[in-house]
């Protein structure tokens, strides 16, 4: 549900409700993915609160937007976890000289589990690559965890390797 809540149409509010179900069967790399996080329902409460005063909201040239959601997950809706998650974003376009736009955004985030739930890993923050972190590998710059490989034409050889662990706190 999405309501403009003032006259300008510059501030939005949005209520939505979403479920999902996630059940992985095949798993190629067992230490990948938690054996906890393998089978995951999210029943999903948010509230969204936007304002909006880009130009365009294609092509800016200036303004401002800025976004704060508030996402509630309780095993009372049907999840299998219970955590609350917040993200908040601010953008700013200002045109310069000869129609150049200096652009820049700011993003955090922060999840939470109550009554001694969890995180999931699909739901927690990653970070990198060329479009929020450059100079890391895509999702690189946050914390690792070791994860070991078994190679299926060798399977008594592994090896260790390095995947991003997720954070319940981000900000880029």
């Amino acid at each position: 549900m999405q309501k403009n809540i003032d006259r300008a149409k510059k501030d939005t509010l949005f209520l939505r409700y979403q479920f999902s179900q996630t059940n992985l069967i095949r798993v190629l790399i067992d230490d990948l993915v938690p054996t906890a996080d393998r089978n995951v329902r999210l029943s999903t409460l948010a509230a969204n609160l936007t304002r909006d005063t880009r130009d365009n909201v294609l092509d800016e040239h200036k303004g401002v937007l800025q976004s704060i959601e508030l996402d509630f997950n309780n095993t009372k809706l049907g999840s299998s976890v219970n955590f609350a998650k917040l993200t908040g974003q601010a953008a700013y376009f200002k045109q310069a000289l000869h129609n150049i736009v200096w652009a820049n955004s700011i993003r955090i985030g922060l999840a939470q589990p109550y009554a001694n739930s969890r995180v999931p890993l699909s739901e927690a923050f990653f970070t990198g690559g060329g479009n929020s972190l450059r100079g890391f590998p895509l999702d690189g710059a946050g914390p690792q965890r070791k994860c070991r490989y078994v190679q299926t034409a060798s399977p008594n050889c592994g090896t260790t390797i390095d995947v991003p662990a997720g954070e319940t706190n981000y900000s880029s």
